[in-house]
């Protein structure tokens, strides 16, 4: 990485291709400074392309009369479900999808609508019913970002293909590009415009690892398993101690396939109830799911609760769990017990809010839960 940190100065930009690659690269110049002996020395340019954009964005709406308020990707996504259960509710079909995870899909999937620049009419031409679906979802988020004076993440993309040349992101004199291996339509015509304006645009390395002298091309998943399995075995012949990983993409898919081959490369004479009970050479691991993470199940479980009422269940979940920004406290114990002797059997964060806020004396877990209910007053109901 030592070429294009030497490249970077005040007037340069870098954007990089996922939030893990930013930390990294921050890292990375922060050491590169400490090497040429500074003790200071100024932040660099360093954004994913999304938040690069969205700074951007917020720059220029300072200067705009009624310019849309951008959401936040968790408000984004409850609009998303909010959205869903209204287009289900008018069909009758609501018990048909995990609205949840239908959310966070249809996120994702209109995000690449607009990094693609794939049309909404492109959408209802396709003779398929979960498309019609969704581009019923699609108007419906719209309708109601429109009428409320929001934007959501994916029209960055438009918005700096359109709204913004000109007059909002400046002629950056240096743009380095690190780890994109493509480049979606809305980048290319992002860069095209920004060249056009003055701006030279770099896509290094990010190590000086030569390319490989051949790459191997198999018929089938199954071929390139067994070929993978024989190379570990020609290593661990030449050498017992070597501990080699395999990573196969989408190995919850193909489990029992990567055993098979692995069982005919290692093992191709020992019968299968043997090797099940005696195979050290190897292993496979799937590893836990990420929502079973705690602090990851407990973020999950405070997004949960917005802009919903919450069984006894998910409120002892939510005021309990150590994780969680509201669990823990007497305050808290005591809410609980309060909530058991309650005839009503859901609740909502307003009135778990009312009644903790006259229990806890510090006003610590009251404040979580008013930044929760801050977030749920900003969204539709």
């Amino acid at each position: 990485m030592v070429d294009w940190l030497e490249q970077i100065d005040e007037d340069t930009l870098v954007l990089v291709a996922n939030s893990r690659l930013l930390k990294v690269v921050q890292q990375r110049f922060a050491q590169r400074q400490q090497e040429l002996g500074n003790t200071v020395w100024e932040s660099p340019r360093i954004y994913t392309w999304y938040g690069y954009l969205a700074e951007q964005y917020k720059f220029w709406r300072r200067h705009q009369l009624d310019a849309p308020s951008l959401l936040s990707s968790s408000q984004e996504r409850l609009l998303w479900q909010i959205s869903l259960e209204r287009i289900l509710r008018n069909g009758q079909r609501s018990e048909l999808m995990d609205k949840p995870r239908a959310a966070k899909l249809a996120q994702r999937s209109y995000l690449m609508m607009q990094e693609w620049q794939i049309s909404l009419e492109q959408l209802r031409d396709q003779n398929d019913q979960d498309g019609q679906l969704f581009a019923q979802w699609i108007d419906e988020f719209k309708r109601v970002c429109d009428s409320r004076g929001w934007l959501d993440n994916a029209a960055l993309n438009g918005w700096a293909l359109t709204g913004s040349k000109g007059t909002s992101i400046k002629g950056d004199a240096t743009i380095i590009w690190l780890g994109f291996d493509l480049f979606t339509a809305a980048q290319q015509v992002w860069r095209e415009e920004s060249e056009r304006r003055g701006g030279k645009h770099f896509v290094p390395p990010l190590s000086e690892a030569k390319e490989p002298a051949c790459i191997t091309k198999y018929v089938d998943s199954r071929a390139e398993l067994y070929g993978v399995f024989s190379e570990c075995r020609e290593m661990l012949e030449q050498d017992q101690d070597v501990q080699i990983a395999v990573v196969v993409p989408r190995l919850e898919h193909c489990l029992v396939q990567a055993q098979r081959a692995a069982r005919q490369v290692f093992y191709p004479t020992t019968d299968p109830d043997r090797l099940q009970k005696n195979h050290g050479c190897y292993e496979f691991s799937l590893g836990i799911a990420l929502s079973e993470y705690p602090l990851i199940a407990a973020a999950l479980n405070n997004l949960s609760a917005l802009g919903r009422s919450l069984s006894f269940e998910q409120a002892s979940s939510l005021l309990d769990n150590p994780w969680s920004s509201l669990g823990g406290g007497t305050a808290n114990i005591e809410l609980l017990e309060q909530l058991r002797d309650q005839a009503s059997n859901t609740f909502t964060l307003s009135f778990l809010f009312e009644r903790l806020k006259k229990l806890d004396q510090k006003g610590l877990a009251a404040q979580a839960l008013e930044q929760l209910k801050s977030i749920q007053s900003d969204l539709p109901v």
